[in-house]
Order: structure tokens, then C-alpha cells, then sequence
């Protein structure tokens, strides 16, 4: 399967948004039925709001993992649309109970957005499985970029910074490709080769998850540009 995202600003994007939220909706509508302790959505745009149904005898929850910039889409100009989602986002952000952030700074900037005035925000913080990710001591003297190979993480930043930086250490990018971004790596390649730092900037592929693992363990700095 491939996952499209659309852009929030095309028709496309406004369009998709509206069919995902009447999705969104029917399916927390459908598990309602149960009556569970916990309805949970996670949120995976802090431009696409956490549409669901929830239910009067849940605790409703939304987990927040990217900054809630703004809840609502900025006007579209079509009259009935903008009305309509703006319908369903304020019906779903009614029912919330509870925002769950990844972070202490994504708690605080959900405390500071104003679509989620008054609802409570806690941190849960991401686990780490100890008995794999580890410190051995070793060092190979690189730079880790770690991520999918999908323009959302910003690695053409982390290839400009290397041609600017005064450092002899080289940077490795290393991620999975999926959902058809080949153009995209292509870019980079080709962004590499313009900057001229090919001798010092490396993408390397991950096929599996050891891999991945003994590549964090012995970078000498993480870099994080998206």
C-alpha cells in the first residue's frame, strides 16, 4: 500500500483531509460501540486535527508527537467546505478529554494552542528497548542522520550543513526508502554532487534492524534535521 499526503494548502490536500476526517470519525464511532476504558487517536499532522466520535463513557485522548501549529485549515475559499470541516473539528476537539505529547515541548506548545484551551496535556515519553540500543563504548568517527528517505526529514539541510561545516568527520544518512521516494534520493544524490562533498556525505540504505542499531551505537554525533 502506498500512503498519500497531500499538501494542506492544494484543493487535494482540503479535499483528502475532509474524506480522512469522515473517516476518522466513523471508525472511532464504530469502537465506541464497546464502551472502552481508553478511545486514543493518534495524531500524525499538527495541521490535521484528531476527528473521532468518542464516546460519553471513555476517557478520549489524542497523542500529539509534532508541534499543534494550528488545528484548523487555513480558509479555502469554498464556503461549504470550510464550514463543514470546521463542523468536524470542533466537534472532535469537544469530545477530547486528554492530550498525550511525546515530549515536554510538545506539551507545552499544545498548553499554548488555543483550539486546546482548558484540555489537560501529559508527557509519555517513548520507550527504548534497553536489551537492543545500548553505549558499547565504540566510536567510528562519523555523523548520524537516521530516518525514513522522505522529504518530511529534511535531509538536504543536513548535506548543506556539511558543506559549510569545518569538520573532518563524514556524514552518514541512513534510513529506509519506502512509498515510492526514489525521486527524492535521487535529489539528494545530485545535491551531494553540487555541494561537492560526495568524499564526506554518504546515504546508505538500511535492510535490517541490527544494522541500524550498531550504526547508532557507534556514530560520534546524531544529527536530526527534520
Amino acid at each position: 500500500p502506498h500512503q498519500i499526503v497531500p499538501h494542506r494548502e492544494s484543493l487535494f490536500g482540503r479535499f483528502s483531509a475532509y474524506f480522512l476526517s469522515r473517516k476518522a470519525m466513523k471508525m472511532s464511532q464504530s469502537a465506541s460501540i464497546w464502551s472502552p476504558d481508553v478511545l486514543f487517536v493518534q495524531v500524525m499532522s499538527g495541521w490535521f486535527a484528531p476527528f473521532f466520535y468518542g464516546s460519553n463513557g471513555s476517557l478520549n485522548a489524542a497523542f500529539l508527537h509534532v508541534p499543534p501549529e494550528s488545528f484548523y485549515t487555513r480558509p479555502s475559499g469554498l464556503l461549504w467546505y470550510d464550514r463543514r470541516i470546521r463542523h468536524f473539528q470542533e466537534e472532535s476537539l469537544g469530545r477530547l478529554d486528554l492530550v498525550i505529547a511525546n515530549s515536554n515541548y510538545i506539551a507545552l506548545q499544545a498548553r499554548n494552542c488555543k483550539e486546546l484551551s482548558g484540555i489537560p496535556a501529559e508527557v509519555v515519553h517513548l520507550g527504548v528497548d534497553n536489551r537492543r540500543f545500548y553505549p558499547t563504548g565504540k566510536d567510528d568517527g562519523y555523523i548520524l542522520c537516521l530516518g525514513r528517505i522522505t522529504p518530511v526529514k529534511n535531509f538536504e539541510l543536513a548535506i548543506r550543513a556539511m558543506a559549510e561545516a569545518k569538520t573532518a568527520l563524514p556524514l552518514i544518512i541512513a534510513g529506509t526508502l519506502t512509498g515510492g521516494k526514489l525521486e527524492y534520493l535521487n535529489e539528494l544524490q545530485s545535491l551531494i554532487t553540487k555541494m561537492g562533498v560526495g568524499d564526506r556525505v554518504k546515504i546508505r540504505l538500511i535492510e535490517n534492524d541490527s544494522e541500524l542499531v550498531t550504526l547508532m551505537q557507534r556514530c560520534s554525533f546524531f544529527l536530526f534535521p527534520s
